[in-house]
């Protein structure tokens, strides 16, 4: 029963920890972004029902390790307009689930779209400055992943621009350097591992 868990959030927060079990990514990325979302909703989540700021970040966390994982994109945003701060807790760098075709920087079918709800989520959030930070797998030589990861960035930057953003922006490429550490790094084969490492973070400044 509802009364027995205690809130919307949190059913939400349990049914994406049953779904990352089931290895169901795309599930479980959309119940955690749900959840952050619905406690951070002071009409739906009063006060002493809400998250402290850790379990916050956890599950921001979780929604974008979710993300990167699956197979088919999932928007930064379930319930209408992107946000970077929820209950007063900053979060201002989010990794996106932009794919690339191994080993360019050129949109796969899927990163184009995960391309196109980034530029709906910065406009929503009036995101007036943003950095762009490519990350790699570390398949290849680190100099090569260097350059790799940058162009990605790049490509990103432009996509956004072509699109219609206004604000203004800076890429940083990262290469091998920063790999994703995900929350249990033993429910991943070295393959996935490797994806999630493959990113483009958004750090905005608003």
């Amino acid at each position: 029963m509802l009364s027995d868990v205690g809130g919307p959030w949190q059913i939400l927060d349990a049914l994406g920890d049953i779904d990352r079990e089931r290895k169901n990514y795309e599930r479980a990325a959309t119940y955690y972004q749900q959840a952050l979302e619905d406690a951070a909703n002071e009409e739906l989540t009063p006060e002493w029902m809400a998250p402290d700021k850790a379990y916050i970040l956890r599950l921001d966390r979780l929604a974008s390790e979710m993300r990167l994982a699956a197979i088919k994109p999932v928007k930064l945003a379930m319930r209408g307009a992107c946000k970077f701060s929820y209950r007063g807790v900053s979060i201002r760098k989010k990794a996106t689930p932009v794919r690339y075709v191994f080993g360019t920087a050129e949109f796969t079918p899927e990163g184009l779209q995960s391309a196109k709800d980034l530029f709906e989520c910065l406009k929503s959030a009036k995101a007036d400055a943003i950095t762009l930070i490519g990350h790699t797998d570390p398949i290849g030589s680190a100099e090569a992943n260097l350059k790799l990861s940058l162009a990605r960035a790049e490509a990103l930057a432009n996509y956004l621009v072509g699109a219609g953003y206004k604000g203004t922006w800076t890429t940083i490429g990262k290469g091998e350097e920063e790999p994703f550490k995900p929350d249990d790094p033993g429910a991943y084969d070295e393959a996935m591992l490797h994806q999630l490492d493959r990113r483009v973070e958004v750090d905005v400044e608003k």
